[in-house]
């Protein structure tokens, strides 16, 4: 269902109970994320999507009769900034934070967001830690890294058992958790990888790693981290005349992974949700945002669906009070183009509303990959 039309037709509904005609005062969402471009992490392009909702709401005479108002907080995906961000936002009197769980700060950022009484909304990755520790005003749109990396060791053990199996990542909470939980899955059916460094995030070239996988026979390499290091180490791959079969993390689907991998990205598979970027594009919102040159990748997506959570959660609720929009939110359903969504009562999303396919690069573009026809499903 268009998030647009959503949008419209609850708005007239509450501007007819208000009496409102348009917004007369402001409240702001804060959007917590490595925006400066000079960092590897930027190329997610995690909260552009809030800025497009957030247009969109204003242009329909904004929310409960207030206009939204956008501040961005960089937080350098790094804990001491992080959290320097997380209080500046506060400082801002936001009704909404989005994002803020990048850094290893994230658990720290959550409380110091709650006591505060300020709902967040972190539509992408964050270490399940995040969402352990019973904070009840956070949301979480992103599917667990434990259950991707679950879907990751299944499928290779049932189509790659007997190659020699490579695992790395660049060590943050955020890409570790999957690659945990794929050599825990390879482990219950008896494989284990022969070779599982780390690397470091935003190197010029990752060589070292590449003889590494050389001088190991790896023929299987399961990588994870931000799309410009995972494409520069497929290029490196590709580059050093290795033919191993590469699988990625879920953030191989951003375009700033093809950019740089090139020619190298042909046959790299990786998981992400159920197909939805054509019914993202029905979307009129996101058909502009694309038409105009914008990447409309899961990043983008996810913080344009966790925007129509919120908007649905603070009409039904009839406040911006963090707790009871928190509340409502975990009560009920919501139609978007990611599928029905419903959260249990940590702010994760249901078991439902997770769900998990296989994609690759194909000639420059993504397209489901038959991976998840057999194989051991156990």
């Amino acid at each position: 269902m268009s998030f647009s039309r959503v949008f419209g037709a609850a708005t007239l509904v509450i501007a007819m109970l208000l009496g409102a005609t348009g917004a007369s005062a402001e409240v702001i969402v804060a959007n917590i994320a490595p925006w400066s471009s000079n960092r590897p992490y930027s190329a997610l392009g995690t909260l552009r999507g809030t800025e497009l909702a957030i247009d969109a709401v204003n242009a329909q005479g904004g929310l409960l009769g207030q206009r939204v108002r956008n501040v961005q907080i960089d937080d350098g995906c790094n804990a001491e900034q992080g959290l320097a961000a997380a209080k500046l936002a506060v400082a801002s009197r936001p009704v909404l934070i989005m994002g803020g769980a990048c850094s290893t700060a994230a658990i720290e950022i959550g409380r110091l967001l709650a006591e505060a009484g300020i709902l967040q909304i972190v539509p992408n990755a964050a270490s399940h830690e995040v969402m352990e520790v019973g904070i009840p005003t956070i949301l979480r749109i992103a599917g667990r890294g434990a259950n991707e990396g679950a879907f990751v060791a299944r499928m290779i053990a049932g189509r790659w058992p007997d190659r020699r199996i490579g695992l790395s990542d660049d060590g943050s909470a955020n890409w570790h958790e999957a690659t945990a939980a794929v050599a825990a899955g390879l482990a219950q059916r008896g494989l284990t990888p022969v070779f599982s460094p780390r690397f470091q995030s935003g190197q010029r070239n990752y060589d070292g790693l590449v003889r590494e996988l050389k001088n190991k026979r790896v023929e299987l390499l399961y990588v994870n981290g931000v799309p410009p290091d995972l494409g520069l180490i497929v290029r490196d791959i590709r580059a050093a005349g290795l033919q191993m079969q590469i699988v990625t993390g879920r953030t191989a689907n951003a375009d700033a992974f093809v950019q740089t991998a090139g020619a190298a990205a042909e046959g790299v598979v990786f998981p992400d949700r159920p197909e939805w970027r054509e019914a993202a594009l029905a979307d009129s919102v996101l058909a502009a945002e694309k038409a105009a040159g914008g990447e409309i990748n899961v990043f983008v997506a996810s913080a344009y669906v966790a925007m129509q959570v919120w908007i649905e959660s603070v009409l039904v609720a009839g406040t911006f009070d963090a707790a009871a929009v928190a509340a409502t939110a975990k009560s009920r359903s919501f139609s978007t183009f990611f599928g029905d969504l419903a959260f249990d009562a940590g702010g994760d999303l249901t078991a439902g509303s997770e769900q998990w396919t296989w994609y690759r690069w194909h000639e420059g573009h993504i397209e489901r990959s038959a991976l998840d026809e057999g194989g051991d499903h156990k």
